[in-house]
């Protein structure tokens, strides 16, 4: 019965042992610069009229210069609705229609480094998943509410779920990254087109 007992508290002691968030002593940040594969859906309502979208892209970020840049190819109904690039720099955003080419100057999202202790962070709960722990954060943000999912050994983004307002339209946007690797292969990717 006492080895039960003592089986049964370890169990516990182990389960929340890996709710508790990375400490000060173990701060990990993203990389400041790093590439990745993305996938994800977009949602959004125009009109009384859902939207649902499958997006494919990838994405490059310099946090050392604040920008950021995401080519996307979009898909709506398993239909191709085209290629685009969204471009975030510290004091201006563009959405690039690369087929029609045209672009469309507007809003930016802020481009910092996020580190674990970093005070726009809020830990939320962290699993197991096989050999790796994840951490989940909810990330503050200007424009909406943004939860973001780590690994916690390297403070890898693996997923990321944004509730925003982008050009006066309600959206949620879920990312999944894959194929992250440090530093940025074509600087090239962070240039504006002359049409715009």
């Amino acid at each position: 019965m006492l080895a039960r007992s003592l089986c049964m508290l370890f169990a516990i002691a182990a389960v929340s042992a890996l709710t508790v968030p990375a400490t000060r002593s173990e701060r990990k940040c993203v990389p400041l610069k790093w590439e990745s594969s993305v996938y994800g859906k977009l949602v959004e309502v125009v009109q009384g009229t859902g939207l649902v979208a499958d997006i494919v892209a990838t994405t490059a970020v310099d946090n050392s210069k604040n920008r950021a840049a995401f080519r996307e190819s979009v898909y709506v109904d398993g239909k191709f609705a085209g290629n685009y690039t969204v471009l975030f720099f510290s004091d201006v955003g563009y959405v690039v229609d690369t087929i029609h080419m045209k672009c469309t100057k507007g809003e930016t999202r802020e481009i910092t480094q996020i580190c674990s202790d970093s005070e726009s962070l809020t830990h939320l709960f962290s699993w197991n998943v096989g050999d790796q722990i994840t951490d989940t954060y909810r990330l503050a943000v200007t424009n909406g509410s943004t939860v973001i999912t780590v690994l916690r050994d390297s403070f890898t983004i693996v997923s990321e779920l944004i509730e925003q307002t982008f050009a006066g339209v309600p959206q949620m946007v879920a990312f999944q990254y894959g194929n992250i690797t440090n530093g940025i292969q074509d600087e090239s990717v962070f240039d504006v087109p002359s049409y715009c």
